[in-house]
Protein backbone atom coordinates (compact mmCIF):
# COMPACT_ATOMS: atom_id res chain seq x y z
CA UNK A 1 0.00 0.00 0.00
CA UNK A 2 1.30 3.83 -1.32
CA UNK A 3 1.43 6.19 1.59
CA UNK A 4 -0.31 9.48 0.96
CA UNK A 5 0.49 12.97 2.45
CA UNK A 6 -1.66 14.79 4.44
CA UNK A 7 -0.77 18.68 4.81
CA UNK A 8 -1.85 20.94 8.01
CA UNK A 9 -2.90 24.84 7.26
CA UNK A 10 -3.78 27.20 9.21
CA UNK A 11 -3.93 31.25 7.64
CA UNK A 12 -2.26 32.80 5.35
CA UNK A 13 -1.14 36.65 4.84
CA UNK A 14 -0.06 39.07 2.28
CA UNK A 15 0.15 42.65 2.63
CA UNK A 16 -3.84 43.65 1.81
CA UNK A 17 -4.79 41.16 3.82
CA UNK A 18 -2.89 40.82 7.40
CA UNK A 19 -4.11 37.47 9.49
CA UNK A 20 -5.03 39.65 12.13
CA UNK A 21 -2.89 37.17 14.70
CA UNK A 22 -0.67 39.18 17.36
CA UNK A 23 -0.24 36.02 19.83
CA UNK A 24 3.39 34.27 18.83
CA UNK A 25 1.78 30.77 19.44
CA UNK A 26 -0.89 31.86 16.25
CA UNK A 27 1.42 33.82 14.62
CA UNK A 28 3.34 30.37 14.27
CA UNK A 29 0.81 28.68 11.85
CA UNK A 30 0.25 31.85 9.40
CA UNK A 31 2.68 31.61 6.04
CA UNK A 32 3.18 34.14 3.46
CA UNK A 33 1.28 34.57 0.61
CA UNK A 34 4.55 34.03 -1.76
CA UNK A 35 5.23 30.65 1.15
CA UNK A 36 2.41 29.41 0.18
CA UNK A 37 2.53 29.73 -3.39
CA UNK A 38 5.76 28.78 -3.78
CA UNK A 39 4.70 25.52 -2.13
CA UNK A 40 1.85 24.77 -4.39
CA UNK A 41 4.16 25.73 -7.09
CA UNK A 42 6.12 22.95 -5.85
CA UNK A 43 3.72 20.26 -5.89
CA UNK A 44 2.48 21.13 -9.31
CA UNK A 45 5.72 21.21 -11.10
CA UNK A 46 6.92 18.14 -9.16
CA UNK A 47 3.74 16.06 -10.45
CA UNK A 48 2.30 15.46 -7.30
CA UNK A 49 -1.48 14.46 -7.34
CA UNK A 50 -3.51 16.89 -5.08
CA UNK A 51 -6.68 14.52 -3.79
CA UNK A 52 -9.73 14.84 -1.48
CA UNK A 53 -10.00 12.95 1.73
CA UNK A 54 -12.90 10.85 0.02
CA UNK A 55 -10.11 9.63 -1.97
CA UNK A 56 -8.30 8.21 0.78
CA UNK A 57 -10.71 5.28 0.34
CA UNK A 58 -9.83 4.27 -2.62
CA UNK A 59 -7.53 0.75 -3.17
CA UNK A 60 -5.16 2.85 -5.44
CA UNK A 61 -3.84 6.08 -5.58
CA UNK A 62 -1.42 7.66 -7.37
CA UNK A 63 1.95 7.64 -6.37
CA UNK A 64 3.30 10.94 -4.62
CA UNK A 65 -0.41 11.88 -3.65
CA UNK A 66 -1.13 14.88 -1.28
CA UNK A 67 -4.33 15.66 0.37
CA UNK A 68 -4.37 19.55 1.67
CA UNK A 69 -6.24 20.71 4.63
CA UNK A 70 -6.91 24.28 6.33
CA UNK A 71 -8.03 24.38 10.27
CA UNK A 72 -9.82 27.15 12.09
CA UNK A 73 -12.26 28.59 8.87
CA UNK A 74 -9.53 31.84 8.60
CA UNK A 75 -10.59 34.79 5.99
CA UNK A 76 -7.68 33.92 4.41
CA UNK A 77 -8.78 30.21 3.23
CA UNK A 78 -11.04 32.35 0.80
CA UNK A 79 -9.20 35.39 0.09
CA UNK A 80 -5.88 33.94 -0.34
CA UNK A 81 -5.64 30.12 -0.35
CA UNK A 82 -8.52 29.38 -3.19
CA UNK A 83 -7.48 31.32 -5.31
CA UNK A 84 -3.65 30.22 -4.92
CA UNK A 85 -5.10 26.69 -4.89
CA UNK A 86 -7.59 26.90 -8.30
CA UNK A 87 -4.66 28.43 -10.13
CA UNK A 88 -2.84 25.28 -9.94
CA UNK A 89 -6.33 23.19 -9.82
CA UNK A 90 -5.99 22.30 -6.54
CA UNK A 91 -8.90 21.43 -3.79
CA UNK A 92 -8.71 21.53 -0.38
CA UNK A 93 -10.61 20.39 2.49
CA UNK A 94 -11.59 23.34 5.02
CA UNK A 95 -11.78 22.84 8.56
CA UNK A 96 -14.79 25.64 9.80
CA UNK A 97 -14.53 26.45 13.65
CA UNK A 98 -18.47 27.44 13.17
CA UNK A 99 -19.19 29.72 15.85
CA UNK A 100 -16.43 31.95 14.57
CA UNK A 101 -18.61 32.46 11.50
CA UNK A 102 -18.82 36.25 10.32
CA UNK A 103 -16.25 37.39 13.18
CA UNK A 104 -13.58 39.70 12.17
CA UNK A 105 -10.66 37.38 10.35
CA UNK A 106 -12.79 34.88 9.77
CA UNK A 107 -14.99 33.36 6.79
CA UNK A 108 -18.30 34.35 6.08
CA UNK A 109 -21.56 32.11 5.64
CA UNK A 110 -21.65 33.03 2.29
CA UNK A 111 -18.25 31.90 1.15
CA UNK A 112 -18.97 28.38 2.16
CA UNK A 113 -21.35 27.83 -0.75
CA UNK A 114 -18.71 29.53 -2.98
CA UNK A 115 -15.63 27.62 -1.75
CA UNK A 116 -17.80 24.37 -2.44
CA UNK A 117 -19.27 25.48 -5.69
CA UNK A 118 -15.04 25.65 -6.66
CA UNK A 119 -14.40 22.08 -5.82
CA UNK A 120 -13.19 22.63 -2.00
CA UNK A 121 -14.88 20.81 0.61
CA UNK A 122 -15.96 22.28 4.27
CA UNK A 123 -15.86 20.27 7.24
CA UNK A 124 -15.81 21.45 10.84
CA UNK A 125 -13.74 22.20 14.02
CA UNK A 126 -16.07 22.50 16.22
CA UNK A 127 -18.30 25.58 17.36
CA UNK A 128 -15.62 26.97 20.00
CA UNK A 129 -12.47 25.50 18.83
CA UNK A 130 -12.52 24.26 22.70
CA UNK A 131 -9.95 20.88 23.07
CA UNK A 132 -12.30 17.37 22.68
CA UNK A 133 -10.51 16.04 25.68
CA UNK A 134 -11.56 18.70 27.84
CA UNK A 135 -15.56 18.26 26.92
CA UNK A 136 -17.51 15.79 28.84
CA UNK A 137 -19.31 13.37 26.40
CA UNK A 138 -22.23 14.74 26.34
CA UNK A 139 -20.56 18.34 25.86
CA UNK A 140 -18.49 16.86 22.88
CA UNK A 141 -21.79 15.33 21.31
CA UNK A 142 -23.49 18.96 21.36
CA UNK A 143 -20.44 20.58 19.72
CA UNK A 144 -20.34 17.96 16.82
CA UNK A 145 -23.59 17.29 16.23
CA UNK A 146 -24.29 21.26 16.68
CA UNK A 147 -21.20 22.25 14.03
CA UNK A 148 -22.57 20.20 11.66
CA UNK A 149 -25.91 21.67 11.88
CA UNK A 150 -24.98 25.27 11.71
CA UNK A 151 -22.47 24.34 8.81
CA UNK A 152 -25.38 22.13 7.06
CA UNK A 153 -27.57 25.39 6.84
CA UNK A 154 -25.33 26.97 4.11
CA UNK A 155 -24.03 24.06 2.05
CA UNK A 156 -24.24 20.05 1.78
CA UNK A 157 -21.99 17.03 2.48
CA UNK A 158 -20.03 18.42 5.96
CA UNK A 159 -19.06 14.97 6.60
CA UNK A 160 -15.29 15.50 7.94
CA UNK A 161 -13.70 16.43 11.54
CA UNK A 162 -10.44 17.71 12.57
CA UNK A 163 -9.65 18.11 16.09
CA UNK A 164 -8.59 21.15 17.51
CA UNK A 165 -5.02 21.53 19.30
CA UNK A 166 -4.46 17.85 18.08
CA UNK A 167 -6.83 16.98 21.32
CA UNK A 168 -8.69 13.39 20.86
CA UNK A 169 -10.77 11.82 23.32
CA UNK A 170 -10.82 7.75 23.07
CA UNK A 171 -13.16 5.65 21.00
CA UNK A 172 -14.49 8.91 19.36
CA UNK A 173 -16.17 6.67 16.19
CA UNK A 174 -19.63 5.43 17.58
CA UNK A 175 -20.08 9.69 18.16
CA UNK A 176 -18.88 10.37 14.63
CA UNK A 177 -21.20 7.81 13.34
CA UNK A 178 -23.82 9.06 15.53
CA UNK A 179 -23.22 12.59 14.38
CA UNK A 180 -23.11 12.26 10.67
CA UNK A 181 -19.17 12.52 10.10
CA UNK A 182 -16.83 9.96 8.16
CA UNK A 183 -13.68 11.63 8.21
CA UNK A 184 -11.32 12.71 11.10
CA UNK A 185 -8.28 14.19 11.00
CA UNK A 186 -6.02 14.10 13.78
CA UNK A 187 -2.34 16.13 14.11
CA UNK A 188 -0.79 13.32 14.60
CA UNK A 189 2.67 13.77 12.16
CA UNK A 190 2.96 10.46 9.39
CA UNK A 191 1.58 9.31 6.60
CA UNK A 192 -1.55 7.82 5.90
CA UNK A 193 -1.33 4.33 4.38
CA UNK A 194 -3.56 3.43 1.80
CA UNK A 195 -6.72 1.08 3.08
CA UNK A 196 -5.60 2.98 6.77
CA UNK A 197 -8.43 4.31 9.18
CA UNK A 198 -10.46 7.27 7.94
CA UNK A 199 -11.04 8.34 11.82
CA UNK A 200 -7.58 8.78 12.57
CA UNK A 201 -5.54 10.59 10.07
CA UNK A 202 -2.37 12.04 10.17
CA UNK A 203 -1.41 15.06 9.11
CA UNK A 204 1.64 17.00 8.52
CA UNK A 205 1.51 20.80 10.37
CA UNK A 206 3.22 23.47 7.86
CA UNK A 207 4.04 26.31 9.92
CA UNK A 208 5.17 30.08 9.36
CA UNK A 209 9.39 28.12 9.76
CA UNK A 210 9.13 25.54 7.51
CA UNK A 211 11.48 25.67 4.23
CA UNK A 212 10.88 24.96 0.78
CA UNK A 213 13.96 22.41 1.69
CA UNK A 214 11.23 20.76 4.87
CA UNK A 215 8.14 21.10 3.03
CA UNK A 216 9.89 18.93 0.25
CA UNK A 217 11.15 15.79 3.18
CA UNK A 218 7.37 15.94 4.22
CA UNK A 219 5.68 15.27 0.52
CA UNK A 220 8.67 12.89 -0.33
CA UNK A 221 8.26 11.04 2.95
CA UNK A 222 11.11 11.03 4.41
CA UNK A 223 11.40 8.94 7.18
CA UNK A 224 14.25 11.00 9.11
CA UNK A 225 12.15 14.08 9.48
CA UNK A 226 9.26 12.19 10.02
CA UNK A 227 10.69 10.70 13.03
CA UNK A 228 12.20 13.98 13.98
CA UNK A 229 8.89 15.85 14.27
CA UNK A 230 7.21 12.72 15.95
CA UNK A 231 10.03 12.90 18.25
CA UNK A 232 9.24 17.08 19.01
CA UNK A 233 5.39 16.04 19.17
CA UNK A 234 6.00 13.43 21.52
CA UNK A 235 7.76 15.74 24.00
CA UNK A 236 4.93 17.82 23.55
CA UNK A 237 2.57 15.21 24.77
CA UNK A 238 4.38 14.08 27.70
CA UNK A 239 3.96 18.18 28.66
CA UNK A 240 0.46 18.23 28.03
CA UNK A 241 -0.46 15.06 29.62
CA UNK A 242 2.00 16.42 32.47
CA UNK A 243 0.62 19.80 33.25
CA UNK A 244 -3.25 19.47 31.39
CA UNK A 245 -4.29 21.48 28.46
CA UNK A 246 -5.02 25.11 30.23
CA UNK A 247 -1.23 24.21 32.34
CA UNK A 248 -0.16 23.66 28.71
CA UNK A 249 -1.16 26.70 27.20
CA UNK A 250 0.08 29.15 29.99
CA UNK A 251 3.34 27.65 29.76
CA UNK A 252 3.37 27.77 25.70
CA UNK A 253 2.53 31.68 26.12
CA UNK A 254 5.26 32.46 28.70
CA UNK A 255 7.92 30.84 26.14
CA UNK A 256 6.74 32.66 23.35
CA UNK A 257 6.76 35.79 24.96
CA UNK A 258 10.30 35.25 26.45
CA UNK A 259 11.39 34.39 22.92
CA UNK A 260 9.64 37.31 21.24
CA UNK A 261 11.27 39.20 24.18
Amino acid sequence: MGKVVVLMYHAVEDEANPSGYTESGDLEYVLQREQFELQMQYLSSQGFNVCSLMDLEKDELPDKSVVITFDDGHRSDYTIAMPVLQRYNFSASFFVTSGWLGKAFYLLPEHLSEMVANGMSIGTHGITHTFFNDMSDLELKEELCGSKQLLDRYIDHVDSVSAPGGRLKSDMQPLLRECGYQYLCTSQPGYFKQGGNITAIPRFAIRAGTSLSEFEQIVTCSVSYKMKVRLRVWGLGFLKYSLGNAGYNRLRSVLFRLLKG
